[in-house]
């Protein structure tokens, strides 16, 4: 229930995001401006989000998670009030800003308390359903927000999605337990991010990403009109089934890893190049816009599984930094559409939409190099530290630093959880106050470590040879195998057994 009251928020968001794009003729004709000048309402908001997003975690990030999700869902509930009792244009634009701050506060905390609450073999899931809120945003959120705009006035319609925002802010103050912060933010921790290998070069793949697709998808009305002769209900027809497939890919993105982010800029470059050649009916048309939408979604929640594999103590910065990526490329795809598609025409739209692909793709090979180096290297250091601080010094009030509490324990002497494990060092050490776990080498890919070391008790007696096999997830060590061998005084083949 806690998923889905993080989606409900994130639906709020998306659909007060992207509003004034169906509201603009009423807005207009209300407020005395033009559709164009409504339009840029959706740009006030993106930017504002851009540049709020990553500063968020700083100001709010002492607070418990759970706060910090409600303080974003009444600042949002408020900015969609002032908004529908605006009486002005710069005042609606105003109430733009205080929706899109409290949006900063709460979009990338509800990535990561949905990352939380679940345990890590379920992440990639939890963020689909809870990032799905912001698909269906586009798919019924827009429609519905244009249909009661159309029927009662665009105010009626910002009303009920306020009331939607109140709605999500009650069910995460009931579903959600409190939800302890991470490390305080400080501009230490944000240099860190961004000097990790890997952390750049995956925020520029969001960044180039959204902008590829919001170069078509921007002004996708008028493309295909020009391209593919489409009517307005043609039009209509196209994008719902856009957004229908989308829901469906994002549904199947619970189910992917970091290959499917391959798998979707590919899918995006064959879209593109699909409609560069394309001849031009509507039914064409139609069809290679399902095959984008469905791969398009296949994106958000893999992506976002990395952001927090990579760095899991700093995963509310990074979940920022991807989001701010997000409606950055949002807006600069939406600004070179609009600006290509009148001086390159419709044809040359898509292919020049491959430009910023193509740059996503070298930002995506970049950071998929980078984050095997830097995960290996940290979960070799983690599993180091481990056996140096909690097994060689005996500081067994470390133990929650390196091993998860529901511990998978394959040991056949101990039970699963990391109390058992922990106490089973503090006896051993009783027994040997000496002994000593000397690492000889460690091996690392992906999620797995394989560390070899040579154990001794100290006393003089017997050493083992020790292989220990564990498995990674969320900074800790989650699971654990072992296998044991004496040391001989001499092998057959005269060499050392580690």
């Amino acid at each position: 229930m806690g998923l889905l009251a993080l989606a409900l928020g994130y639906f709020a968001f998306g659909t007060s995001s992207l509003a004034p794009i169906g509201l603009s003729p009423s807005i207009s004709a209300d407020l005395g401006t033009t559709p164009a000048r409504v339009g840029l309402l959706v740009s006030v908001f993106a930017l504002t989000f851009a540049a709020a997003a990553p500063v968020a975690p700083g100001l709010l990030g002492r607070l418990d998670r759970r706060h910090m999700l409600l303080i974003g869902l009444a600042v949002m509930s408020a900015g969609g009030v002032l908004s529908a009792v605006a009486t002005s244009y710069p005042m609606l634009a105003a109430a733009r800003v205080v929706t899109a701050l409290g949006a900063a506060a709460y979009a990338p905390q509800a990535s990561a308390v949905g990352s939380l609450i679940v345990p890590p073999e379920r992440r990639p899931r939890a963020l689909a359903i809870v990032f799905g809120g912001m698909t269906a945003a586009a798919v019924l959120g827009v429609p519905l927000a244009t249909f009661l705009g159309n029927l009662q006035g665009w105010r009626w319609a910002l009303t009920v999605i306020a009331g939607l925002t109140v709605a999500a802010l009650i069910l995460v103050a009931i579903t959600l337990p409190p939800v302890a912060a991470g490390a305080p933010p400080t501009v230490a921790a944000y240099r860190a991010v961004l000097r990790t290998p890997g952390a750049p070069p995956m925020v520029l793949t969001t960044l180039f990403f959204m902008a590829a697709q919001f170069t078509v998808y921007g002004v996708a009305a008028a493309y295909l009109a020009d391209r593919f002769a489409a009517t307005t209900g043609q039009t209509a027809l196209i994008l719902l089934a856009f957004g229908v497939l989308g829901v469906a890919g994002n549904a199947v993105a619970a189910f992917g890893g970091p290959r499917t982010i391959t798998l979707t800029l590919s899918g995006l470059a064959v879209a593109f190049l699909g409609l560069t050649v394309a001849p031009a009916r509507v039914g064409v048309a139609a069809g290679l816009f399902a095959f984008w939408a469905f791969f398009s979604q296949l994106y958000q929640a893999p992506q976002q599984s990395r952001l927090i594999a990579l760095l899991p103590e700093h995963r509310a910065i990074l979940l920022a930094l991807n989001a701010a990526a997000l409606y950055l490329g949002i807006s600069l795809g939406s600004l070179l559409g609009g600006t290509l598609l009148p001086v390159a025409g419709a044809r040359a739209l898509t292919a020049l939409a491959l430009l910023p692909l193509a740059c996503a793709v070298v930002a995506h090979v970049l950071s998929t190099l980078s984050e095997e180096n830097v995960m290996s290297n940290d979960h070799s250091t983690l599993v180091r530290d481990y056996l140096e601080v909690v097994w060689n010094q005996g500081r067994t009030e470390r133990a929650a630093d390196y091993l998860a509490e529901d511990l998978i324990q394959h040991n056949p002497h101990l039970p699963d959880g990391r109390a058992p494990l922990v106490d089973y060092i503090e006896g051993a050490r009783k027994q040997m106050p000496d002994l000593r776990f000397d690492v000889r080498r460690t091996i690392a890919e992906g999620d797995l470590v394989v560390a070899h070391s040579l154990f001794t008790a100290g006393d003089g007696g017997v050493a083992m040879a020790v292989v220990d096999i564990v498995r990674i997830a969320d900074g800790v060590i989650a699971e654990h195998w072992d296998a044991t061998e004496t040391v001989p005084a001499a092998t057959a083949s005269g060499r050392p057994i580690l």
